[in-house]
């Protein structure tokens, strides 16, 4: 048996490097780091005690309160709930081991007996089906909350489930399953299917949650042609840096390459002779051909002869300082110049290489380009990928709405 870790910066550090071992993006680590900077600022306050599972648990109650509050978002409650779990399990056994199997909320209301007897025939049933644990797990979550939403509305058997009362269940489902409305409203649906083909509910109630929800889309804005030229104006071109930070951002922007391929690109994949950029894309695996236009060749051979390291390396951008190594995120990059031109105040952009990408995309949809042209440029593997960017092109999109006049109020037009 391993000995207890109740150090607090123990904690951290073992927790820390799980995350960075299991491979998680530098996003993910960020948001389990600030969980744990939490978790670490509430021991402190609390005496600076050392850990336990009950200091956890209690640092989990009064983040679960300001959840329920709605002072804390539900990925920022999950990431928290995921935290503790990893914590107690380090702190019992020095090692962590919980991966991606769910974490249950340790607060689960309880419910009555008879809804408990069918949430336990319902799991051994879908235990027969060969699911993933993780489907399981999902299907009995959403439905043990319409049970607890059923019991706050005063039902205790399933005989009395009516289409009303399951209907009624999906705005308050919506409010934490926004972008999996259809999957939960699935997952509860099979449960009420299971029901009534074991005749505890009518046949039609299931029927109540056919309808399909659509999961609500965000708008992802791109760099506008001015954004753009703002960002790359502010780029001082007589440092080595600045020849690198140009060379990547105009590549970015005229080419609307991801980043991963900016970075991963090679001496080797420049055809000068023929002015083409050929590559295999890291996300498709699928090869792309672009011309290389001449603004581009000659920032990025501005910087090849004058600014990079003289090193044996076949990657085309490199670290500025020693050890030289092939360039990181390009994030930091974007938003460095993003700031000092002042497009990170007023931009509707994130501010990231992809950005430059979506704009490109926005502009050849305005231009008129054909779709299937657009998706060969971008390197998109099926159109449906590029059909986000008409959604984009605003002053298009005017031709295509109906005029009010087309609609006539019940009752026909009011007479003065």
């Amino acid at each position: 048996m391993s000995k207890k870790v109740s150090c607090i910066k123990t904690i951290f550090d073992g927790v820390n490097a799980y995350l960075e071992n299991q491979g998680h993006p530098p996003a993910t680590i960020k948001d389990y780091r600030t969980a744990l900077y939490k978790l670490d600022t509430f021991c402190e306050s609390h005496g600076g005690c050392p850990y336990s599972i009950e200091a956890g648990e209690t640092f989990l109650a009064y983040k679960e309160a300001e959840f329920a509050a709605g002072k804390v978002k539900y990925k920022t409650w999950c990431i928290t709930r995921r935290t503790i779990a990893m914590s107690n399990e380090f702190f019992l056994t020095g090692v962590i081991t919980i991966g991606n199997h769910c974490v249950v909320s340790p607060s689960i209301v309880p419910l009555s007996g008879q809804h408990e007897q069918c949430l336990d025939s319902y799991k051994a049933y879908l235990e027969t089906k060969n699911l993933r644990p993780s489907t399981i797990h999902h299907r009995i979550a959403d439905s043990r909350s319409f049970l607890r939403y059923a019991e706050g509305k005063g039902i205790h058997d399933p005989a009395l489930l009516t289409n009303q009362v399951v209907s009624a269940f999906v705005p308050t489902m919506g409010i934490t399953r926004k972008a999996s409305l259809g999957e939960a409203a699935g997952n509860v649906r099979h449960f009420l299917q299971y029901l009534a083909a074991l005749g505890l509910v009518a046949e039609m109630v299931p029927e109540a949650l056919s309808v399909h929800y659509s999961r609500p889309r965000k708008l992802h804005y791109g760099f506008t042609r001015e954004e753009a030229d703002s960002i790359l104006s502010a780029v001082d071109r007589s440092t080595p840096m600045g020849k690198r930070d140009f060379a990547v951002l105009t590549l970015a922007r005229e080419t609307g390459l991801r980043d991963v391929d900016i970075r991963k690109l090679r001496l080797h994949d420049i055809r000068w002779e023929e002015h083409e950029i050929r590559i295999v894309q890291s996300k498709t695996q699928e090869p792309l051909t672009l011309p290389l236009m001449k603004n581009v060749g000659d920032a990025i051979a501005d910087y090849i002869l004058y600014a990079r390291p003289e090193i044996k390396s076949d990657y085309v951008f490199l670290t500025a300082r020693r050890p030289y190594s092939p360039l990181g995120c390009l994030g930091d990059i974007v938003q460095k110049y993003a700031r000092i031109s002042g497009v990170a105040d007023t931009t509707k952009a994130g501010l990231g290489p992809h950005s430059f990408r979506r704009g490109l995309g926005v502009e050849l949809v305005e231009a008129g380009t054909p779709l299937s042209v657009t998706a060969e440029i971008l390197g998109h593997s099926q159109q449906d990928s590029t059909k986000k960017y008409i959604a984009l092109d605003i002053e298009n999109l005017r031709h295509c709405a109906m005029p009010m006049g087309a609609f006539v109020p019940k009752g026909g037009l009011a007479h003065e």
